[in-house]
């Protein structure tokens, strides 16, 4: 048994790719390569593409690109620094996962962030729509000419710099009174219209 740079794995209980141990040398970072065997692995980042990655509760420890995917992108439960997602034609999963930042952009799918937790999110040309349930997104948040639904009901609980915490409904109904094509909710919006009224709908 092996790491993906050819050292011997450890007995650590994770793939034979990505041992843990090996994470942190930067030889071991230039192999990088992914296998539907990596859930649950300490990853240190890298890029993913033709093949669909399954890193369920993975533990990502640099910028992860996954790009020009077939299938479904499966991050449920996976921790991780900067996630970027471009053109999967198929459903993006990233139901209870934790990054900092996170970009998709061109997803014919569904993209489902419930219960997920961001620094910040932005979604372009979704055609699935976005569900995102009991998501928390401490900064900005973006959902940019996607012609799919919008599902965020009882979620998106928005920390502006006030220290304030905003609901969905809120953000929703704000947002649809400026552009029903751009969604998105932070201090300065807030700081120009402090006299609108939400209504839970």
């Amino acid at each position: 048994m092996s790491c993906f740079c050819g050292r011997p794995a450890r007995s650590s209980g994770f793939c034979i790719y990505h041992d843990p141990q090996c994470v942190k040398d930067p030889s071991c970072r230039r192999l990088l390569s992914f296998t539907p065997d990596c859930e649950r692995c300490h990853l240190p980042g890298g890029e993913v593409s033709g093949a669909p990655p399954r890193l369920r509760e993975a533990r990502i420890h640099g910028p992860l690109i996954v790009e020009t995917v077939t299938g479904g992108v499966d991050l449920e439960g996976a921790r991780g620094v900067d996630l970027y997602v471009y053109s999967v034609r198929g459903d993006v999963r990233l139901v209870g996962a934790r990054f900092r930042h996170v970009y998709i952009d061109r997803v014919l799918g569904v993209v489902d962030f419930s219960s997920g937790r961001a620094d910040s999110f932005v979604a372009v040309a979704i055609d699935g729509g976005v569900r995102a349930r009991r998501a928390e997104v401490r900064g900005r948040l973006h959902v940019v000419g996607s012609s799919g639904f919008l599902d965020a009901a009882g979620a998106f609980k928005l920390a502006v710099d006030a220290g304030i915490t905003v609901y969905d409904a809120a953000y929703v109904v704000l947002a649809k009174r400026l552009d029903p094509r751009l969604l998105t909710l932070d201090g300065e919006l807030l700081r120009k219209f402090p006299d609108v009224t939400f209504h839970r709908e």
